[in-house]
């Protein structure tokens, strides 16, 4: 964007973006509007509260959006303002009242509904009854493809009685992350061939994959095509500007509305002009306008949405003269159709234009506190803004009960960039992106506590939510040199990206940390990262690799003195060696992490050695020596002060009395294990804990601690973690042959996860 500014205005320009980096404290959490409504409706606590008024002393922005916020809650409530009851309305008031009420999330009205598309939609069902294997529907942005494929999926659901998954490509920007979006669809490990696990388990499914915004990622259809000869009941329906030119490929192009055949362009104009002119009808007297406003809109949906919406402020024969009016200026412009979108976009006012430029910093879904973030505007009107942008249909709206989502349409990011700006525009564009990706190394930070402290489930959650705006963050961040704000997304992503299994997202971390160590001469940092490649590097087969990379470690937190560390790095060499057949090199490499670690008090890691020395004695047969290392495990583990770090230490206790035949000590352990990670919500240990436990009480004959435990395991996996999913899969179905197994599992029909847990830990041990 820097190139289009004139050279007199790039040192102001410079001057003002270095005042955004500096503006606020890097580490300093923004306030929220729910803060906010909150402290002034004191409903928060004197600690929260006196961080909320430091907060507002120091950054003026926050005090004037606080007064915004008080403003608008006292018009709610003597009724100078309705109160909304869609975030849509809009979605300050909202938020506000989610805050200070209990206010019930109302899900926005679809904008998906078809109009004058039913013939496409038809086709297309009847392409695919008939054997079609890969249609391509092409067009350009806006025209109404995502639209089409949104409502596909019910309209052939019973031609694809195996599942129908649906994958938006848009965001994704290389292969692996693509493997990695399909192995999530089909709920396979993402570690896996996907490719192979996807032969694997469609080979029979009648199935069909909608991939939505293909167009860059061609090289990765191909790849796709190759699975249709070993999948013959797959089908894959893509949406791309341009055909893909892939093997088995049926171009499906889509054209403009109808402009007077059966007048869908106007019925469209009707809808969302009805929106915000309640009352609006075409009538003799405005037909002809409304059918100019769609001709110079060339049946764009896209176009035709703005120029009705913008009804709301402006009148029809305003909107008539005007959008003829850009025309003739934008006449020189590019493509016909990237005239007629740049038309529309004209009829936004100047604030909303802005906006819009600003949330071109967000990769994926935002909330209004993100918007703020980024457009550091006025509240209401931001707020009005995005209010707007919804009816125009730039934006789309997803109200859960975590809270309310927005997203930039993705044909509009296109289009933004080939309208006229001002510099204001311009200048507060870039500025969004430097802000977006300071938010984002604080949300890092903030995924990496929470994961840190076992709050799985809010991390994960998280992380879904953010990963396109984590990924796009960092490599801002890394084109702009800014090697701390890369060490905030290390330190809070590296470790989260390793065990949720983004390892590609964690491949490029780890590079970037790599040049951030090495720019900042931080040593802790290469040391951190050096340890989760090894583990990586092991996962993926290269044992060798994996060594070396530990041996550096070691000497790195020996150079420096970083005994926990060393230790770790220590601990992780004798397993491997261990598991290679090596129990003397294993035993010494273990007694030197033990005398580091009592030497530093880290009694977590001391713990950590012994029951690692445990398991080898049960391995190896000595079952009174592991019973002498469980003893001084537990004895250590009573120094131990938090209670995360002994998730792998109680694993491996746990794991030594099944090795011992101790099925009742190792079940008063899994117990007390799935009551620790349950508190936490942390997934992954949770699962694992509760197929340990089921599988224990299968093996004893009963039937409902099993049923409980592998529904509850399969239930908490989805959304989360493939592999957890398949294994709590597996588990199932290999109690399914035992005797009252299936009355067993219907009696937990209809119950949630939380309560089977809660139901399990009240029974106690049988």
């Amino acid at each position: 964007m820097g190139d289009r500014l004139s050279a007199d205005f790039h040192f102001e320009l410079e001057g003002f973006l270095t005042s955004i980096v500096e503006e606020r404290e890097p580490s300093e959490p923004a306030a929220t509007v729910a803060e906010m409504a909150a402290y002034l409706g004191g409903q928060l606590s004197d600690e929260a509260a006196a961080r909320m008024e430091a907060m507002a002393a120091r950054d003026n922005y926050v005090w004037q959006q606080m007064r915004r916020v008080w403003e608008v809650t006292e018009a709610m409530r003597d009724g100078r303002r309705k109160r909304p009851s869609s975030p849509t309305d809009n979605p300050l008031e909202f938020e506000i009242l989610r805050a200070i009420s209990d206010l019930t999330v109302a899900t926005p009205s679809s904008q998906t509904r078809l109009i004058g598309r039913e013939t496409e939609l038809n086709a297309l069902g009847r392409m695919l009854r008939s054997g079609s294997r890969w249609i391509t529907l092409t067009g350009p942005g806006g025209i109404g493809k995502t639209s089409i494929i949104r409502n596909l999926g019910s309209a052939v659901r019973d031609v694809f009685p195996d599942g129908i998954w649906m994958i938006e490509c848009a965001g994704i920007s290389s292969s692996d992350e693509f493997l990695r979006a399909l192995s999530e669809a089909a709920e396979l490990d993402p570690a896996d061939d996907t490719m192979k696990s996807l032969r694997s388990a469609l080979a029979e499914k009648q199935t069909l994959l909608i991939l939505d915004r293909m167009d860059d990622l061609a090289g990765s259809g191909r790849e796709l095509t190759e699975l249709l000869p070993a999948c013959p009941r797959l089908a894959v329906v893509a949406t791309s500007r341009t055909a893909l030119k892939i093997p088995l490929e049926t171009e499906y192009p889509l054209n403009p509305l109808s402009l007077d055949r059966d007048e869908a362009a106007t019925s469209l104009f009707v809808e969302v002009a009805e929106q915000v002119a309640p009352g609006f009808r075409v009538t003799s007297q405005n037909r002809g306008q409304v059918a100019n406003l769609c001709r110079l809109a060339m049946g764009v949906p896209l176009s035709i949405a703005i120029a009705a919406a913008c009804l709301a402020q402006k009148s029809l024969p305003e909107l008539v003269k005007e959008i003829g009016r850009t025309s003739a200026v934008l006449e020189a412009e590019a493509t016909p159709l990237a005239r007629t979108i740049a038309h529309s976009f004209m009829l936004l006012s100047q604030q909303d234009r802005q906006v819009v430029q600003c949330l071109k910093a967000f990769a994926g879904s935002f909330s209004l506190d993100d918007a703020l973030n980024v457009t550091r505007g006025d509240a209401l009107e931001t707020s009005d803004s995005l209010a707007h942008l919804f009816r125009c249909r730039l934006i789309e709206v997803e109200a859960t009960v975590q809270g309310v989502w927005y997203r930039l349409h993705d044909s509009v990011r296109d289009y933004l960039e080939i309208l006229p700006s001002d510099r204001w525009t311009q200048t507060q564009a870039m500025a969004a992106e430097i802000r977006h990706a300071g938010v984002l190394a604080q949300k890092a930070q903030q995924i990496g506590r929470w994961m840190k402290e076992g709050r799985w489930d809010a991390g994960i959650q998280e992380l879904l939510r953010r990963s396109a705006d984590l990924r796009r963050g960092l490599s801002f961040s890394r084109e702009e040199r800014n090697w701390t704000q890369i060490r905030r997304y290390a330190d809070g992503l590296a470790i989260t990206y390793f065990e949720a299994g983004y390892l590609s997202d964690f491949d490029e971390l780890a590079e970037a940390a790599r040049l951030a160590s090495y720019e900042l001469g931080d040593l802790a940092l290469d040391i951190r990262i050096l340890g989760l490649e090894g583990a990586l590097t092991s996962r993926r087969g290269d044992d060798e690799g994996c060594r070396r990379l530990w041996e550096r470690r070691l000497a790195l937190a020996e150079q420096v003195g970083d005994v926990d560390s060393a230790v770790d790095a220590l601990t992780d060499l004798a397993w491997m060696a261990y598991e290679h057949g090596d129990p003397d090199r294993a035993a010494e490499l273990l007694g030197r992490a033990q005398d580091l670690a009592e030497a530093g008090d880290l009694y977590h890691h001391v713990a950590t050695a012994q029951v690692i020395r445990a398991r080898m004695a049960v391995d190896s047969g000595d079952t009174e020596g592991g019973r002498a290392w469980i003893a001084r495990t537990l004895e250590t583990m009573e120094r131990v002060d938090k209670r995360h770090s002994t998730l792998f230490i109680t694993q491996n206790i746990i794991l030594a009395h099944l090795g011992m035949h101790e099925e009742d000590e190792a079940e008063r352990w899994l117990r007390r294990l799935l009551a620790n990670t349950f508190e936490g919500r942390h997934i992954v240990h949770m699962s694992w804990t509760l197929r340990q436990l089921g599988a224990i009480g299968q093996r004893r004959g009963e039937v409902d601690l099993p049923a409980r435990c592998f529904t509850a395991a399969l239930r908490m996996s989805e959304g989360y973690s493939g592999k957890q999913r398949r294994r709590a899969q597996k588990a199932l179905e290999g109690f399914l042959d035992v005797s009252g197994a299936e009355e067993a599992l219907r009696r937990c029909e209809g119950a949630s996860w939380e309560s089977l847990v809660e139901t399990v830990l009240r029974t106690g041990i049988a």
